[in-house]
């Protein structure tokens, strides 16, 4: 129900509401990791846009650290999503790197190469993340 009322608020321009509703929903021990997903990126983009503090920033990145259980071992979500917290911030190398790691780690995960080559593309340049779409294939 918390997504349902997430969504119209985010339909009607109220962000701010929006992301209280998906903290709630994600903090649920019942929700998915879809919804954790939903939060961390709405939250990611009001703090990117607000004149959030280096402290509200290491909550986001304790709380997908925190979360990333829901999602379960084969998954390469929680470091994407780390990766966007990151890029969210501007820290766009440091993004790119996360994702080649766990790519090496998984390299079966095409969300992960998707991940890559646009972090990739962001820290260097559309060359860059071509590169890794080549590499993916």
């Amino acid at each position: 129900a918390r997504l349902g009322v997430a969504l119209l608020y985010q339909n009607l321009g109220g962000f701010d509401d929006a992301v209280r509703e998906l903290e709630t929903a994600a903090g649920s021990p019942l929700a998915p990791g879809s919804v954790v997903a939903q939060w961390v990126r709405a939250k990611a983009h009001r703090l990117r846009h607000a004149a959030a503090s280096p402290d509200d920033w290491r909550r986001l990145d304790a709380a997908v650290a925190a979360l990333a259980p829901r999602f379960g071992p084969a998954s390469g979500e929680p470091v994407i999503l780390k990766a966007e917290v990151a890029a969210a911030q501007g820290r766009l190398v440091e993004a790119a790197q996360l994702l080649r790691k766990e790519a090496g780690r998984r390299p079966g995960d095409t969300r992960l190469w998707a991940a890559l080559a646009h972090a990739a593309a962001d820290a260097g340049g559309t060359a860059a993340g071509l590169a890794v779409v080549d590499e993916a294939q």
